[in-house]
């Protein structure tokens, strides 16, 4: 995985943890609302590319947040590196 793209996905991972603990949610709470497994909802915190889309999207819903997608200009070489 390119390193921008892990980058985004752990700092994804740290606004849902500041959300959860704004909201005081454990991960155990997190669980239970979207029925994931604890392993799954903490692999969502650190920003794990092995986790679903559609994981992500339940542990962002549960806190109440939302995952926005934005186009960016790219180049065909970092576009081949992908």
């Amino acid at each position: 995985m390119p390193y921008f793209m892990e980058n985004t996905l752990i700092e994804i991972g740290k606004e849902l943890q500041k959300r959860m603990k704004l909201l005081n949610l454990s991960q155990k709470n997190i669980a239970a609302i979207t029925k994931l497994s604890i392993k799954t909802v903490r692999a969502v915190m650190q920003g794990r590319g092995s986790v679903t889309m559609d994981n992500w999207m339940k542990v962002a819903i549960a806190v109440g947040a939302t995952i926005n997608i934005t186009t960016i200009k790219m180049s065909d070489e970092t576009r081949r590196s992908i």
